[in-house]
């Protein structure tokens, strides 16, 4: 974005951000030079630099560093009922889906940190706070609630996990071994 910025090109710079915007089946895909692009959070939510080719990157990349991972919302959510409707139904799978993907993409980051000689902080929306638990609803009051929350957190340094919570199905020895090993 920055080098489309520092070109000038502004049309493009808007085309790309309402792209990386365009959630499948809630907007349409944005074209750009003849291909159609959305939201890269369908296939990764995360991109961490030093994670791609053949070989790793010689630890640190750019010197000593924290890979943050800030969560825009919460790390879990609390089970709950879904009401028999494709609507509901669909909102959970996309949650569900989502939440599972990001999951995956953190554990990755916290292991990228390890290996790479970062430090790891993350950070996600507290349970008490309302956020909601339709991942395409667009609630003004949940959105705000949301950002309030991510302000204050953002303000603490206490906030700040230095390590991955237990996510899904990673099992907590793995963890273990890897705070143990690195």
């Amino acid at each position: 974005m920055g080098a489309i910025a520092v070109a000038g090109d502004i049309e493009r710079y808007r085309k790309v951000l309402k792209a990386s915007s365009a959630f499948p089946i809630m907007f349409p895909p944005v074209e750009i030079d003849g291909h159609l692009f959305a939201d890269g959070a369908v296939r990764a939510n995360l991109v961490l630099l030093g994670l791609t080719g053949e070989n790793p990157p010689a630890p640190p990349i750019h010197g000593p560093g924290t890979i943050i991972v800030i969560e825009n919302g919460q790390a879990t959510s609390p089970p709950a009922a879904v009401r028999n409707g494709i609507v509901d139904l669909a909102s959970r799978s996309i949650g569900d889906m989502m939440a599972a993907s990001m999951d995956g993409l953190m554990a990755r980051a916290y292991f990228a940190a390890q290996v790479q000689g970062y430090r790891y902080r993350t950070v996600a929306v507290p349970g008490d706070v309302d956020i909601g638990s339709n991942p395409l609803a667009f609630d003004p009051a949940q959105m705000q609630a949301g950002f309030d929350a991510g302000y204050e957190l953002g303000k603490r340094p206490d906030a700040w996990a230095k390590y991955q919570p237990l996510l899904g199905d990673m099992p907590e020895w793995m963890l273990q071994v890897v705070k143990e090993r690195i």
